[in-house]
């Protein structure tokens, strides 16, 4: 069995990868490559991090790879180019258990299984359109898509948004969408026929969508007990303590429809529309009406990108930035 340990990473400092590599050396399952897709940003910390590389790849099966142009989903691409039979993925400021691969190995095992995350200790990512739900849930918006769902915690809703149930999980192993990628396994099956939708700036739902492809095919998408990781608590791509970042991880969640749309779980244009009607809270609404343009004109992912780059949303967080820099 090929196994290929996928990390992107940019602007590192070198010291949260080296840390990560670090505990792939400790692996009781040995046979596997590590693929870094590396995207610099900072001539400093990108000189430490490939330091960091080249201390570790004395010990571990290590391939570089330089990802010149694009944002989260181009990486991604980049790493199901590589030929395995399960990828692994985890994020450049986690580390992993020792028996981290072997328990997602297990799990792979499984015929109906396609994606996996294990245990993951560390703050967790906000699933904005659960604000939603509980005001919604007694209508059609909400009721699962379809019958595959009926039995997922995390699922997909009739208007194309993911969601969770508030009931305490007592499982062991249950099936969920809301897989997250700094612990994550996926089979070469969930993801044939499938090219990551560049259709975001901070990779909203890139694990889901891998999740739905995977169904598509018959396989299940799970979160286990086991292969546990810790994520570091700091600002990511997902995770915020900022006002400004987090009003726009919220536009871009609501904008999921889209994706799910294009990918061939068709939306009810209708419904989609009904329900942004309903809605009062502005971000959700925004991200709602882009993506029912992003359906109704059929618009490509990267336009869509285009949508996000221009909201007013996204330009408060780049103007924070620049107010950070003075």
């Amino acid at each position: 069995m090929k196994v290929i340990i996928g990390i992107p990473t940019y602007r590192n400092n070198g010291s949260t990868i080296g840390n990560l590599l670090d505990s792939l050396t400790r692996q009781t399952y040995t046979d596997f490559r590590v693929v870094i897709i590396m995207k610099r940003g900072d001539p400093e910390g990108d000189e430490k991090t490939l330091e960091a590389i080249e201390r570790l790849s004395k010990t571990l099966d290590v391939k570089l790879i330089e990802q010149k142009e694009g944002l989260f989903e181009e990486a991604l691409a980049l790493l199901f180019k590589e030929k395995a039979d399960v990828y692994l993925t985890s994020d450049d400021d986690a580390f992993v258990s020792p028996s981290w691969i072997e328990d997602h190995l297990r799990i792979m095992e499984k015929d109906k299984i396609g994606v996996a995350t294990g245990e993951i200790e560390g703050q967790k990512w906000v699933n904005y359109p659960n604000l939603l739900f509980d005001k919604f849930r007694d209508k059609e918006y909400m009721k699962p898509y379809c019958d595959v769902f009926e039995d997922y915690q995390g699922f997909l809703t009739k208007v194309g948004l993911s969601v969770d149930k508030d009931n305490e999980v007592t499982l062991r192993t249950y099936r969920t969408l809301a897989v997250a990628g700094v612990n994550m396994s996926v089979k070469r099956k969930a993801i044939e026929g499938y090219s990551p939708l560049t259709f975001t700036l901070r990779g909203a739902y890139n694990e889901t969508l891998i999740a739905l492809n995977g169904i598509k095919k018959g396989l299940h998408s799970v979160v286990f007990q086991g292969a546990k990781v810790n994520h570091k608590d700091r600002e990511s791509l997902s995770r915020t303590k900022n006002r400004d970042t987090a009003n726009y991880l919220a536009l871009e969640k609501f904008v999921l429809p889209y994706a799910v749309n294009l990918l061939g779980f068709n939306i009810d244009v209708k419904l989609l529309r009904s329900f942004m009607e309903e809605v009062d809270w502005e971000v959700a609404k925004e991200g709602i009406s882009i993506a029912l343009t992003g359906i109704e004109e059929r618009l490509k992912p990267k336009e869509i990108r285009e949508m996000l780059r221009n909201s007013k949303y996204y330009k408060a967080l780049q103007m924070g930035k620049i107010e950070q820099k003075d």
